[in-house]
């Protein structure tokens, strides 16, 4: 795997940039608890993303808004 990850920080709003640099890589299975505000913005590319009886192909472009549970 060759994922590169770049923390932020802007005033209140913080995150990790994630540059999955080879086709393939993987980000491993895991939820969003009730505590956390995740979104996802796709800025190139494309990737599949799947859970517990979905599974959806995203694009540069797309935002993905995760509940709870996701």
């Amino acid at each position: 795997m060759s994922r590169v990850d770049k923390g932020f920080a802007l005033g209140k709003l913080s995150g990790i940039i994630m540059d999955f640099q080879l086709a393939g890589d993987k980000l491993p299975m895991h939820n969003h608890g009730f505590a956390d505000v995740h979104i996802t913005i796709v800025a190139k590319g494309s990737f599949n993303c799947r859970g517990d009886g979905w599974e959806k192909i995203v694009k540069a472009g797309d935002v993905l808004d995760w509940f709870p549970g996701q």
